[in-house]
């Protein structure tokens, strides 16, 4: 028998019914959105931002042959990735990833399809939130608390070589909330000013985690989780590799240990296709102002960020500059207000398949009512 490659074809504009007007999606005032109530904040989302963000792709012929699928998705990717930054895929043939037991299927279609498109594919280690492992190489989107608005962020900007692609499958997207508003990096650069892009990249970015043990603090997460071992030898060798610097701080017993870890970047990176220089960091994402507006932080919670106000508190992550000065929050905020302003999202449908160039385009969340299965896989390249 002789197989025809699936076709793919251009969805329909977004401004059908079915799709979302981002007009409609308030920011302001949202509950858990940090810095929303202030004068700064945008109203809503913007529908005049690029309408190709992400492009959406139709797949024609959903039972093609496999071999021939996975070949013209890969080439799909490839092609059209570095173009717009961030691409939606339709009508794949995916059966989900989480089939409702405690122990998650070893093979299931979602991790499946990510083996063969052949990207290298890393794990989630040493992160700020927490997620296990469902499958090979494939994780919950996020173990934080679902009432949480997510700044707009690249992923894992703070390891040497950040990923590269992004993987997101909606398995079944949440009915309330819980859109993921896309940012394109060569917009939001354009807007950023130079006096404020020329001093990080002067004195680079500072990246600071603290972890406790998961004796001590629930709240957040242990370095135990984030680093998937309870052997402090095999997270400092992690560290190492890195090319973190790191403490290990002990309680009052001395018998168990928090781990601090922090290093320093440029916020620019070279694209490792189009080699154009990005702004490719997680300054406003991975700054301790992040946890005055959090359900899990209640304390913090009418108490404005100031750089005064960080001290004492062992914030899980935040922002400095590479010499360890604070960042004035003015420079948070106006980096805050340019990526809200520009950012732009679109209405998940059940098994769309995500795929985000984590160089090109950043990504956030808004709060949602449970249930919800989102999935995500990280490639390096």
């Amino acid at each position: 028998m002789t197989y025809e490659a699936p076709k793919f074809r251009l969805s329909p504009a977004l401004s059908t019914p079915e799709l979302l007007n981002d007009g409609d999606v308030q920011l302001k005032n949202r509950t858990f959105l940090i810095d929303s109530r202030e004068a700064y904040f945008p109203d809503r989302l913007n529908p005049e931002v690029n309408p190709d963000l992400p492009k959406i792709f139709h797949l024609d012929q959903a039972k093609s042959d496999s071999a021939a699928l996975i070949k013209a998705t890969r080439a799909l990717i490839d092609t059209h990735l570095p173009i717009y930054g961030s691409l939606v895929i339709r009508g794949l043939p995916l059966e989900g990833q989480d089939h409702g037991n405690s122990d998650a299927q070893k093979d299931s279609s979602f991790s499946e399809l990510l083996q063969q498109l052949g990207y290298q594919l890393t794990r989630y280690v040493g992160g700020v939130t927490q997620r296990e492992q469902s499958g090979f190489m494939v994780y919950p989107a996020s173990g934080e608390d679902p009432r949480v608005c997510m700044d707009l962020h690249q992923d894992n900007t703070y390891w040497p070589k950040p990923p590269q692609q992004l993987f997101f499958y909606y398995e079944h997207p949440a009915e309330i909330g819980g859109l993921n508003p896309l940012l394109d990096m060569r917009e939001y650069l354009s807007k950023i000013p130079s006096d404020i892009a020329a001093k990080f990249e002067s004195l680079g970015v500072r990246y600071e985690n603290y972890y406790p043990d998961q004796s001590q603090d629930s709240r957040f997460v242990p370095w135990q989780k984030s680093f998937e071992t309870e052997d402090r030898s095999l997270v400092e060798e992690n560290l190492k590799q890195g090319g973190f610097e790191f403490t290990w701080e002990p309680d009052a017993s001395g018998e168990t240990y928090s781990l601090r870890k922090w290093n320093v970047l440029s916020p620019f990176k070279q694209h490792p296709i189009t080699s154009e220089k990005l702004w490719v960091n997680m300054i406003v994402a991975n700054h301790a102002s992040y946890f005055h507006d959090h359900p899990s932080y209640p304390e913090l919670s009418d108490i404005p960020y100031t750089v005064e106000g960080e001290r004492g508190i062992d914030y899980p992550f935040n922002i400095k500059y590479g010499n360890g000065e604070s960042v004035p929050y003015d420079v948070i905020q106006t980096l805050r207000r340019l990526a809200w302003e520009t950012a732009r999202s679109f209405k998940a449908e059940a098994g769309d398949l995500l795929v985000v160039d984590n160089y090109r385009c950043q990504h956030g969340r808004l709060g949602y009512e449970p249930p919800r299965k989102f999935w995500v896989g990280i490639s390096l390249g």
